[in-house]
């Protein structure tokens, strides 16, 4: 029986509170808003391949900071299968658009936090996705799924109350930049949890997912988004995603472990620049088993990776632009 993969992708931030320790006065006593150990790798992390790499490399973009942008990154179900076209994809961000969370915005704040269930909105999309790959009359059995979002935008400057209600979609980047004159502090997390089981006239299969994504520095605080006129500047901050995927079908299972981790090195942008890349700066990538650094240009920027079994990958990627 041919094997299948259903991956469905999600994101967590984590809070941690961290035993206190001994501080001088020099020290930052901010408290941690994601547990740092989130940031290190998984175990038995899934090889993946030179087109896998390039594809993610080529997205780009790894610190949007508005809730709309983070959100459409994720790519929370994805199918493949020997029946199914090649990078056939499938959004989940109907569900994402009905969990009803709306932002909460102070003068000084934009915050998010709330968990929500969306297991039915789960059931119905999924039978829909799954009748490419069984045909009709596919039924989940079971849908458990689980949407956890906490997220906050500090701006010490202006006032940011107009954004209070907006919608999850609702783009709200550029009133973040215009309001905040000087620095803005973010932190990121949305979690998704999921328990899929189906039958079919192919057999019965159960698939899960626990997939974490955060925004913050390596010590798991606020990233520092620094403004100075009309360059954005970014410096120790961390996006990463980890993810395990479980899935069984007809006496076949699979586990599929993943990790990526991006670090800004001095990245910098011009506000009006419509490309998804920075200007000048530096990433440092771990991408499962890759690992290198992407050197930032004008216009496009060179990338520099190696796999744990010795393998080589450079190149230059220049963005389309207008994306």
């Amino acid at each position: 029986m041919k094997f299948f993969r259903l991956i469905l992708l999600s994101s967590i931030f984590a809070f941690s509170c961290g035993k206190d320790e001994e501080k001088t006065p020099s020290q930052d006593t901010t408290p941690a808003k994601i547990n740092p150990s989130l940031l290190t790798t998984s175990n038995d992390l899934t090889p993946r391949s030179k087109e896998d790499l390039e594809f993610f490399l080529g997205e780009g973009d790894f610190f949007a900071n508005s809730p709309d942008k983070f959100l459409k990154k994720i790519k929370l179900i994805k199918i493949r299968h020997a029946k199914i076209k090649k990078n056939k994809k499938s959004e989940f961000i109907p569900c994402l658009q009905e969990s009803g969370i709306r932002i909460q915005a102070t003068e000084q704040s934009v915050k998010i936090k709330q968990k929500v269930d969306i297991s039915s909105c789960m059931k119905d999309f999924i039978e829909v996705v799954l009748e490419d790959s069984f045909g009709l009359g596919t039924e989940v059995i079971k849908s458990t799924a689980h949407l956890d979002i906490d997220a906050e935008w500090r701006c010490p400057s202006g006032d940011l109350s107009t954004l209070n209600d907006r919608g999850l979609f609702d783009s709200i980047d550029q009133d973040l930049e215009g309001v905040c004159q000087k620095s803005y502090n973010v932190f990121m997390k949305v979690q998704v949890t999921t328990e899929i089981e189906i039958d079919s006239e192919k057999g019965a299969g159960l698939f899960s997912t626990d997939f974490v994504k955060t925004l913050s520095t390596p010590n798991g605080k606020e990233c520092t988004y620094q403004r100075e006129n009309q360059t954005i500047t970014l410096n120790n901050c961390v996006s990463m995603e980890k993810w395990e995927n479980l899935s069984e079908f007809e006496g076949d299972s699979k586990i599929e472990r993943n990790f990526t981790k991006v670090t800004a090195v001095n990245l910098s942008k011009r506000m009006d620049n419509s490309n998804i890349f920075f200007e000048s700066g530096q990433h440092q990538v771990q991408f499962n088993n890759w690992a290198g650094s992407v050197k930032h240009h004008s216009d496009y920027f060179d990338f520099t990776m190696t796999n744990t079994a010795g393998e080589n990958l450079q190149g230059s990627y220049k963005p389309i632009e207008g994306l």
